[in-house]
């Protein structure tokens, strides 16, 4: 049986909140009690007072590293900063009830970050460290773009009839930059009001840390903007290319700061 493969906007909501769909992996269908499970234990974990102390918490960090960057050449800004920055951060947050941000803080959060960074720079314009800037992040710079579901019983989506046991592939990334849903949709527009991105996911299985990764790029947008007037791309980017998700693995680029006071 072929896989059933959606792109459109709301297609790819539709499934993403339909139950009778179960998370799979690209071996198969991933154990939703222990799914469940964790992604409770992560969000009790989670409240708001925690975040905004991590938040003071973890922007000299941000700084630190940025100050310690070299101004005479391009430096890499996934192996010199995003990466530096997340390994001094992750002390911070990894405390016994939130082991399962281990992944988050090592690998899915510095993804997005080098992710962002590169759609900043090819942006050319100023990004504020406002939700809605961090929102448009994700919708344009979101690193998953493929999700995997598997259908548990016979069910529609849209106008479409899948099977029990038929795997469906998400677009997630094409969905995101959808026409019919938003407007521009390869443009990075911090002023986008069109909300929805389904860069984090949607439903239950909507990815318990989004809340640090929202946090995280809200602080390096500050510490980015109290230091910089500006960069460029400086060199050919490296990818990691995967099954879902892509990411650059090497950035490198020529910063401009901004002068001292």
């Amino acid at each position: 049986m072929a896989d059933r493969v959606l792109t459109r906007y709301d297609e790819v909501l539709a499934a993403l909140k339909e139950p009778r769909l179960v998370q799979t992996g690209e071996a198969g269908p991933i154990d939703e009690g222990e799914q469940k499970r964790k992604r409770a234990e992560m969000l009790a974990a989670l409240p708001a007072a925690r975040v905004d102390a991590w938040r003071v918490a973890i922007l000299p960090l941000a700084l630190q590293v940025l100050d310690g960057l070299p101004e005479d050449r391009p430096v890499d800004l996934v192996g010199e900063f995003v990466r530096p920055w997340c390994a001094a951060i992750a002390p911070v947050i990894m405390e016994a009830p939130l082991k399962a941000l281990q992944t988050s803080l090592t690998d899915t959060l510095p993804a997005f970050l080098a992710s962002a960074l590169l759609a900043m720079l090819e942006s050319k314009g100023s990004l504020e460290a406002t939700p809605r800037t961090v929102e448009e992040l994700l919708r344009h710079a979101g690193t998953v773009h493929t999700l995997l579901r598997t259908a548990k019983e016979d069910v529609k989506i849209g106008g479409a009839s899948i099977e029990a046991g038929e795997r469906i592939v998400l677009k997630v990334a094409e969905a995101n930059h959808d026409e019919s849903r938003f407007a521009e949709p390869d443009k990075l527009d911090p002023g986008r009001r069109e909300g929805g991105h389904l860069a984090l996911g949607a439903g239950e299985h909507a990815c318990a840390g989004a809340v640090v990764v929202r946090m995280a790029t809200a602080v390096m947008l500050e510490a980015l903007s109290s230091r910089l007037a500006g960069g460029e791309v400086a060199g050919p980017v490296e990818w990691y290319q995967g099954a879902t998700k892509r990411w650059p693995k090497k950035l490198p680029a020529l910063l401009r700061r901004l002068p001292s006071p």
